[in-house]
């Protein structure tokens, strides 16, 4: 039975569908439960009968419901057998951006008896982590909480099982269904401007990275969002905008960013969102002769021991202590008892500043 509240205005086709799958989401409508008929579900939502037609279709496509003809509208049931006690990891946890938080997720977890399934998906793409095998085999015996690097991962596994915790690494947080423990990366692009512009430097590049996806090719969320950061505090500053550049990845990487330091269009500062490809910057501009910080100052939005090992200036994203949030939020759901939880949960993680030799 729905048990949404009505309000005065016919609520459109995306109110509907919006509606139906946050029940779904919260428990309110549990899998194996039979939905109304489409006139009756027309008529409590005020709608035309194809408008809520076309909602559950739409919901049936996305995988959260199975129409019957002649018997009805059932909210999917998973297929997966749900494992207790087991924390899967969906992540990235190579040996030197995200190892910290894949060792204190560990470590953490252990401490409370809780087993760990980890997929490392290393440099995949979102549409490449939910075909892998590793993936597909997580997926067939399920755990109950699953961490995502991924919040688009994290909405292929509640499509499939919607009663999953799954908790986000990637900054969402609009996101109705997914917990959120991420770095504040608005914060990340605000300090590294800050410390620029206290260092004395008049114009930022932000070396980011570009995705191609349903659109066109563009930044990426995590670049926009570090840009967002860093314009704002130009702006208070007075200070033009951060001139955007794109990390190429394969063969031509090298040529593309050597070209770039080469350019008299480049900025003396630099903000790199990748610690390897700071590193790699620092690379090439001794090879061409630049001198840093004089002739180039360089901050990486992200710690790890490549930044460490050039002597980068680098923001520590403290993912340490966001496996410990994480950790936290799946201790929380195991003693608040079984079932759903009814309200998503967003936390960001303040970064700090790590000063050194580059800038």
């Amino acid at each position: 039975m729905v048990q949404s509240d009505l309000t005065d205005k016919p609520i459109p086709f995306q109110g509907v569908k919006d509606d139906l799958l946050g029940q779904i989401m919260s428990g309110g409508l549990r899998p194996g439960d039979k939905l109304q008929s489409t006139a009756r579900l027309a008529a409590h939502y005020q709608v035309a009968v194809p408008t809520a037609h076309r909602a559950l279709n739409e919901l049936a496509k996305q995988g959260y419901l199975t129409r019957k003809t002649g018997v009805g509208t059932f909210v999917r049931q998973a297929d997966v057998a749900r494992v207790h006690d087991t924390v899967g990891a969906v992540i990235r946890c190579d040996g030197h951006i995200w190892s910290d938080f894949a060792n204190s997720l560990l470590r953490n977890l252990r401490q409370l008896e809780v087993n760990t399934i980890t997929v490392n998906v290393e440099e995949l793409a979102c549409d490449e982590i939910v075909t892998a095998p590793a993936f597909l085999q997580l997926m067939e015996s399920l755990p109950a909480t699953v961490i995502v690097q991924y919040t688009k991962v994290g909405e292929e596994i509640l499509k499939v099982a919607p009663e999953t915790h799954v908790i986000s690494l990637e900054p969402n947080p609009g996101h109705r269904h997914l917990d959120m423990v991420a770095p504040d990366l608005m914060e990340v692009g605000s300090m590294a401007a800050r410390h620029l512009i206290e260092r004395g430097y008049r114009r930022v590049d932000l070396a980011g990275i570009f995705v191609t996806g349903e659109g066109p090719y563009r930044p990426s969320l995590e670049t926009r969002t570090l840009r967002d950061g860093l314009d704002y505090e130009l702006q208070q500053a007075g200070l033009p905008p951060a001139n955007l550049v794109d990390i190429r990845s394969g063969d031509d990487a090298s040529e593309h960013l050597r070209a770039y330091l080469s350019s008299a269009e480049r900025a003396p500062a630099i903000v790199c969102s990748m610690a390897h490809r700071s590193a790699q910057l620092v690379r090439l501009a001794r090879e061409l002769g630049l001198r840093i910080p004089e002739d180039l100052a360089l901050v990486s939005a992200l710690e790890s021991p490549w930044t460490e090992a050039y002597d980068l200036t680098a923001i520590d994203q403290r993912h340490g202590s966001i496996a410990e949030l994480c950790v936290a939020l799946i201790n929380e759901s195991r003693d608040g008892g079984r079932g759903p939880i009814r309200h998503r949960r967003a936390y960001t993680v303040a970064p700090q500043l790590v000063i050194r030799q580059s800038t």
